[in-house]
């Protein structure tokens, strides 16, 4: 991965930005609850800093998005969308692992991609990571198995490919399956644990697919 000075200084300048609204926001809320209160504990203080570090970068990230949003494509490694989106992926990766610190069970892990720029429906299960929350939609009663990865960016030959991932309603990704770049799952259908779909690759509704690279095992009767 080819990575220049001027990506270092960017996010280096961003985090420093949010260490410093982190530590000023912990500090005086230590001191409210001290003078209000009477807590005081250094455990306690830790705890603020990391809390307001995670809802800082929930913050910051949200306001990248809109104003300088991942762009699908294919980019040279020189572009400024892959210097982008090393930002986008640093800040949210920082952000992402400060509050997992905290919790991080699998009833609550939609809201917690939601707020990182994931389009999220209801009553969805996500047992695995998702390393691009913004190029991510993910419909309603959708199962995503244990150490699942929807991965919406890859590198191949010099080249970078960021393409969006669509997974239907009424989903399941199985256990350990890889959803690479630019994948649509349609609508019931099932992706086999330890299956690996391939870029570009779409599903229709109602199959079964596994292997790798995944292919179709069988149809579904529809729900």
């Amino acid at each position: 991965m080819k990575t220049d000075i001027k990506d270092y200084i960017f996010s280096s300048l961003a985090i420093s930005f949010l260490l410093f609204i982190s530590v000023l926001f912990a500090y005086l809320l230590a001191g409210i609850l001290d003078s209000r209160l009477g807590i005081h504990n250094l455990l306690l203080n830790i705890s603020l800093f990391v809390i307001a570090y995670g809802v800082s970068s929930i913050f910051y990230v949200g306001a990248l998005n809109r104003i300088y949003p991942s762009d699908e494509g294919t980019y040279e490694m020189d572009h400024v969308q892959f210097t982008l989106w090393k930002h986008h992926a640093i800040i949210g990766e920082l952000g992402r692992s400060v509050i997992q610190l905290f919790i991080f069970p699998v009833f609550l892990r939609p809201v917690f991609y939601s707020l990182f720029g994931a389009r999220i429906g209801k009553c969805v299960a996500i047992g695995g990571t998702i390393t691009d929350p913004p190029l991510i939609e993910i419909g309603d009663y959708a199962i995503l198995g244990q150490d699942s990865v929807l991965a919406s960016h890859t590198m191949i030959s010099n080249k970078f490919f960021l393409k969006q991932i669509k997974v239907g309603k009424r989903t399941t990704v199985g256990i350990n399956a890889v959803i690479m770049p630019g994948v649509e799952i349609g609508e019931n259908s099932v992706v086999a644990p330890g299956a690996v779909v391939q870029m570009d690759t779409k599903i229709p509704p109602n199959e079964v697919w596994g292997g790798v690279p995944a292919r179709k095992l069988k149809d579904i009767e529809p729900s």
